[in-house]
Parts: C-alpha cells; sequence; structure tokens
C-alpha cells in the first residue's frame, strides 16, 4: 500500500496539533495562566490530603506519627490558591517583580566592577528593574496572562521541533 504525498505522517500529525494547542493557549492566556494556579492549588490539596492519611496510618499502628502541622498548612494554601487564584497570582506578581528590581539594582550596582561590558550590564540591570515593575504593576492578571503566554509560546515551539524534526 502507497501512501500518497500530501498525507502527514504520524509525527507531523502531532506536530500540528502542538502548533495549534500553543497558538490556542496563547490566545486564552489569561485563562490557562488562571486554571495552571488552580490546579497547582488542587495538587497542593492532594498532597496535604494524602500526607495526614498518612499520619493518621502510622498512628494506628502505634508509630510515632511525624508533625502533621504542616499538611494543614498545606492544604490551606491550596484551598486559597483553588478558592482564591487572583489572590494568590497577585502575591506572586509582587514576589517576582520584587525579585527582579532587587535583581536589577544589584547588578547595576555590580556593574560597576565590570568595565569591559559596562553599557550591557547596565541595560540589563534597567530592563530587569523595568520587568519589575511592569509585572508588578499588572498584578495577578498580568502574571496569569504571562505564565499562559510562556506554556502557550512552550507548546507552538516544541510542535514547530516536532516538524522540522519529522522532515529531517
Amino acid at each position: 500500500m502507497k501512501l500518497s504525498k500530501h498525507k502527514f505522517s504520524y509525527l507531523q500529525q502531532i506536530a500540528i496539533v502542538h502548533i495549534i494547542a500553543g497558538f490556542i493557549t496563547m490566545l486564552l492566556a489569561y485563562y490557562v495562566g488562571t486554571f495552571s494556579a488552580i490546579v497547582l492549588g488542587l495538587s497542593i490539596i492532594a498532597y496535604a490530603a494524602v500526607g495526614l492519611w498518612f499520619n493518621q496510618r502510622l498512628r494506628k499502628q502505634l508509630v510515632k506519627p511525624i508533625d502533621h502541622s504542616s499538611y494543614w498548612l498545606f492544604l490551606a494554601v491550596g484551598l486559597l490558591l483553588t478558592l482564591f487564584p487572583g489572590i494568590t497570582l497577585g502575591l506572586a506578581a509582587l514576589c517576582l517583580g520584587g525579585g527582579l528590581i532587587i535583581y536589577g539594582i544589584q547588578s547595576f550596582k555590580g556593574s560597576r566592577l565590570n568595565a569591559g561590558q559596562l553599557i550591557w550590564a547596565k541595560c540589563r540591570a534597567l530592563f530587569s528593574i523595568l520587568l519589575g515593575l511592569v509585572i508588578i504593576l499588572s498584578g495577578a492578571a498580568g502574571l496569569a496572562w504571562l505564565i499562559g503566554m510562556l506554556f502557550g509560546l512552550h507548546i507552538f515551539f516544541y510542535g514547530i521541533n516536532l516538524w522540522m524534526l519529522s522532515k529531517a
């Protein structure tokens, strides 16, 4: 049985699916980012539930259980992340933006020591500070969009890579 030239190979079909999924993910970046925060919250809840269950099983077998207070903390964080993803994403935006600003300031101070690439070091430091400010000012919605956009770009370029590998 001979395949015609217009049919795609299995790898090319997978590449097309990834390219389309990446493009759709980039179009719906805010919703994908918010959904990823919810999924993270659910996984943290599952971790806490398994930890509490394991601790209970140890107690039933008369083995000294480990401290279970951390599991309750994980449960609270997971519930917060699942029920209120905007608050958590806003806090994450504040932490990420603050970290970029601090990194930029430290890099700007350290650029004086590296005289060979002074202008590029200062440009990178200023870019880091500006990016940190943009992330803080965009808040939860901006961070959700950024997470979704990066995830979509990753899927899209993975599909492009698969397509190029199928041609090799």
